[in-house]
């Protein structure tokens, strides 16, 4: 029956005629945007011609904007069926069950469309679609070059073959393509987010920025937008921002559960741990089948700062918990993708701030990280071993190429050091900031990668350079590496301590350690086998940053005071070493203490602090006559706030190393108590090669009586601080690390070949 709209006729028509009538006013109400009016028509005109192609089609296109795609899949094909030469037909068909993610059953669709019109701009630009949806970046260039052949200015197969080149990690050639599109399209929200993702793939962040801001200009509901902008805010280090636009990620899309997690990861690195656990559970109740988020909710049983040492017990047997159960998940049903895709997006970093030896505990997690990455990718090759009068080649795999502590110790000394007549040396920069630090370590190594986003990517890459040994500087806080580190991509692998403590992976051939700074019996603290270098372990340079002019004043110290410098991160200040600031506070009354506070991390600041004025309290005293907490400081105004100090008082537990570094240019002297395990040793083996043992404490009362003794007698501070000068030369350039490392190195591939031989 047709609709009311329609005029009344005055006899019965042909039907043929009335079919095409109404199609003529359905196709005029389409094109005027009445839509309803239009669907009523093309429903009548199929009551009268059930398989007429035009209003099946028609209708179909239709029913998929009004969001019923079911319904406009069926139609559609239906329509197909009944004009196989229909390219449209065919196109859209193909378009809506990739749309559904069944890109097999929509690749012969396209196939038939680019048949039926091979001049089809649209259907051969479909075809790439399916190819790249099914990950077949190397067809799908080819077939959106085809289509860029029939339409140079089509954007959205110009759009697609960057997005494959992305994929393909060509990423110079991708931005062109999107620069082309977006001149094209300048005021389309999804060019400006191409060109920014291009731009963040090439390490160029702060441009990116610019234009991902500029899509959400153009579309502030642009959800993915916000989503990476916070993501590139994160790699920034700006997590205000970052958490600011995950959060109108999570609003625009809160049914999507990968929004949760991003948001509840920001939570958990800023110490919140309520928020973080709350947003968490949210991301796994989304999607039960998500790994990343269990694995965040395990590492989130680790906070930054604790009320008290019981809380350190209960943590890390909650820790152990989530982990078993994660472990027997995995046990259970193998699922070796979607694991693999979780690990490292959240690491145990917190663990070694607890004081306590990790072995166990790191054992357990390193084995199940190492069995889903052999799972997810066994290893199908022998791993090359250097030939008779080749250079044997050293990958470093890091992501802090970088200004970053870890750049400075020990990734500098090895590229500076290494003997290139022996050694080949690649950088593996997994980061994505570059800077004039990264621009140094590309000059320094014989061949530097970088660039690439996807861990699969980079495996390839490492295995097809077949590196003899793989050096990571830090395994625990760079997501790629912690990746990498736990599949076994060269004959020798090692870590070192950029991070200190054992990784537990038993991919890992050796941990490079000081033999300076490792107490008997260290072995048992490690998984890996031990290995003592020689000095400090490293080949230092003297730090030569400058230091901005900060008066007493400007910090909000007391003109009179005795100022001891704690500027140590606030997690490795535990709550076993408090009554230490007391005592010396009672004993000096003027004492005040310096502390960075957490950038951010409210919640983390807020429980050391009522720790400490409760501590205070217990005898008597306010901490905040004692305690001053500055913000993050530049690095120059550190350097100079540091200067107003009388004396460093190394945080016991996790000693400092580059700020006790700094602190030798300001003649500082320096009070440590030398702990059993490696990382709460590092001043102590400084205070060493200075000659300096008297300022090495051996347990509290120690710290205590040096750090008074220091504290009343200035002359003796300037005499130390003389001394200081005269001989912290030793600490540099010493090439002994180094050349003791080439032997172990030497040794350690001789045992591999002999191994082989064997077998």
């Amino acid at each position: 029956m047709p609709p009311p709209a329609l005029p009344l006729q005055a006899h019965e028509p042909e039907p043929a005629a009335d079919v095409e009538a109404m199609l003529q006013e359905a196709l005029a109400r389409h094109g005027r945007g009445d839509i309803d009016g239009a669907c009523l028509l093309y429903d009548a005109a199929l009551q009268t011609r059930p398989e007429h192609p035009l209003a099946l089609h028609n209708l179909g296109v239709l029913r998929a904007a009004q969001g019923r795609r079911m319904e406009a899949i069926e139609l559609i094909r239906r329509a197909a069926q009944a004009d196989p030469g229909s390219a449209p037909a065919h196109a859209n068909l193909g378009a809506l069950l990739l749309a559904e993610g069944l890109a097999e059953e929509a690749e012969p669709c396209f196939f038939r469309a680019v048949l039926a019109d091979p001049t089809s701009c649209a259907a051969a630009c479909g075809l790439a679609d399916v190819q790249a949806a099914q990950g077949r970046h190397d067809e799908a260039e080819k077939s959106y070059r085809r289509a860029l052949e029939l339409d140079g200015k089509y954007t959205p197969a110009m759009t697609g073959l960057g997005i494959a080149l992305m994929r393909l990690n060509r990423v110079q050639e991708a931005g062109d393509l999107f620069c082309q599109a977006l001149v094209l399209q300048p005021s389309a929200a999804p060019a400006h987010y191409n060109v920014a993702n291009a731009l963040k793939a090439s390490g160029r962040l702060e441009e990116a920025a610019i234009f991902y801001r500029e899509a959400l200009q153009l579309d502030p509901s642009f959800a993915d937008a916000w989503t990476n902008l916070g993501n590139l805010m994160r790699a920034l280090e700006d997590e205000a921002q970052a958490l600011a636009c995950h959060k109108v990620a999570r609003d625009l899309r809160p049914a999507d559960p990968r929004a949760h997690l991003n948001l509840g990861q920001i939570y958990k690195d800023r110490g919140e741990v309520e928020l973080a656990r709350a947003e968490l559970n949210a991301a796994s109740m989304l999607d039960p089948s998500d790994v990343s988020a269990r694995l965040a909710l395990c590492m989130a049983e680790l906070p930054m700062t604790y009320t008290g040492p019981d809380e350190i017990v209960s943590a890390r047997a909650r820790y152990a918990e989530r982990l078993e159960a994660l472990i027997a998940d995995y046990e259970r049903t193998p699922r070796p993708e979607a694991f693999a895709a979780a690990i490292g997006s959240s690491q145990p970093f917190y663990l070694a701030y607890q004081g306590r030896n990790d072995r166990e505990l790191q054992a357990r997690y390193g084995a199940f990280v190492c069995k889903v990455m052999a799972d997810h990718r066994p290893l199908q090759q022998a791993l090359p071993l250097p030939q008779p009068g080749e250079r044997i080649k050293v990958g470093v795999v890091s992501g802090f190429f970088r200004a970053h502590s870890n750049w400075k110790i020990p990734i500098r000394g090895w590229l500076k050091g290494l003997d290139r007549s022996r050694f080949e040396v690649v950088g593996y920069y997994t980061g994505a900031v570059k800077d004039a630090c990264t621009d140094e370590a590309e000059g320094l190594c014989d061949r530097f990668v970088s660039g690439m986003r996807a861990a699969d990517a980079w495996r390839d890459q490492i295995l097809a350079d077949g590196p003899h040994v793989l050096i990571y500087p830090e395994v625990g806080m760079d997501p790629m590496s912690a990746r990498l580190a736990a599949q076994r991509l060269a004959a020798v692998q090692c870590a070192s301590w950029g991070h200190p403590d054992t990784t537990g992976l038993p991919t890992m051939d050796a941990y490079l350690s000081s033999e300076l700074m490792e107490p008997e019996g260290a072995q048992d603290h490690y998984c890996e086998p031990l290995v003592r270098l020689p000095g400090l372990g490293v080949l230092l340079e003297e730090p030569r940053d400058e230091a901005e002019e900060v008066s007493r004043a400007d910090l909000g110290l007391k003109d009179d005071a005795l100022v001891f410098w704690c500027a140590q991160s606030l997690p490795k200040y535990l709550p076993e070493h408090d009554d230490l600031y007391v005592r010396i506070a009672e004993a000096l009354p003027r004492a005040q203490f310096v502390f960075i506070g957490l950038e951010h991390a409210s919640e983390a600041q807020t429980r050391f602090l009522s720790r400490m004025q409760a501590a205070f309290a217990r005898r008597g005293l306010d901490f905040a006559d004692h305690g001053v907490m500055l913000p993050r400081l530049t690095k120059a105004r550190f350097l100079g706030a540091l200067r107003q100090a009388d004396v460093l008082l190394d945080s016991p537990g996790w000693s400092g190393c580059n700020s006790t570094l700094e602190s030798l240019g300001a003649g500082l002297p320096i009070v440590t108590m030398e702990a059993q395990l490696m990382r709460g040793r590092h001043t102590a083996a400084i205070l060493k090669l200075l000659g300096l043992e008297r300022l090495i404490a051996r347990d509290g009362d120690g710290f205590v009586a040096t750090a008074l003794g220091l504290g009343a007698d200035a002359g003796l501070r300037r005499r130390i601080g003389d001394q200081i000068a005269q001989r912290k030369a030793r600490l540099y350039g010493d090439g002994a690390p180094i050349r003791a490392l080439e032997q172990m190195l030497i040794g350690a591939l001789e045992e591999r070949r002999a191994g082989r031989e064997r077998h």
